[in-house]
């Protein structure tokens, strides 16, 4: 069923133009991605104008976790409580992060209008991950796995972090922004001895003295630098960053 039907001014005849003018750009982001049917997109135009639930429920199919970020990616609100009910009401919420993790944006470069999903970045990212990587959320994999799940997770953080830092052009939407305390916590629970931040505390350590050039790049690095700065990190990683850092000194 469509969550919050009232968002769409379907009666509203300048918000019905904005709206079509502005689904050529949804329609070329949404086909950059993996797993998404040309012949859905009838039903996702139809939703995206109208808000139609019939349209709704024949692209999510029995709850499909992927079509619920269309789902989200679609909708015209731009109140976050509307993206937490739709993420509240998925079944597979965690294979809707891995969806948006391997899709954004380091890994799909090209992209119309404001960014990757249309300016939806930040709210659908807020909605769909939690404030911390919890143990219990993952009752289905022993200790070891849960480990390489959240260092998997952080590497494809990792990703968008130098995606955001090595292109030219700001992008004000990239969710990499708002993402440092879920990424600590990944970094934090999948630092084994196998493991190694070396070479991307080598990058952002060079990143620092090189400089960057926008002020929200300089914060956002100031937030990574301050997670290998923590010593609350587990020791066998405390012990590598100090290694690191004395190598840098010498």
């Amino acid at each position: 069923m469509t969550i919050n039907i009232e968002s769409w001014k379907i009666d509203d005849e300048q918000w019905m133009e904005k709206r079509l003018s502005e689904w050529k750009e949804y329609e070329f982001n949404i086909s950059n991605y993996a797993g998404y049917e040309k012949s859905d997109f009838p039903a996702y135009k139809k939703y995206f104008l109208t808000g139609d639930d019939k349209s709704l429920t024949s692209f999510i199919r029995t709850n499909h976790s992927d079509q619920r970020l269309i789902e989200m990616w679609l909708h015209p609100s731009v109140e976050p409580r509307v993206y937490e009910k739709i993420a509240e009401s998925i079944i597979d919420i965690r294979r809707v992060r891995q969806t948006f993790l391997r899709n954004t944006p380091a890994r799909r470069k090209s992209f119309k209008g404001e960014s990757h999903f249309n300016g939806k970045d930040f709210i659908i990212y807020k909605a769909l991950f939690p404030s911390h990587f919890l143990r219990e959320d993952y009752p289905e994999l022993d200790d070891s796995e849960f480990k390489e799940r959240a260092w998997v997770e952080q590497k494809l953080m990792i990703a968008a972090y130098l995606d955001f830092f090595e292109r030219k052009e700001y992008m004000p939407y990239d969710y990499c922004q708002v993402s440092v305390p879920y990424w600590k916590e990944l970094f934090a629970t999948g630092y084994q001895k196998k493991t190694s931040c070396e070479k991307y505390l080598l990058y952002f350590e060079k990143l620092k003295s090189n400089g960057v050039n926008h002020p929200n790049k300089i914060k956002l690095l100031e937030e990574i630098l301050s997670v290998f700065n923590a010593q609350d990190l587990p020791e066998l990683a405390l012990k590598e960053i100090s290694l690191v850092r004395e190598s840098l000194s010498s």
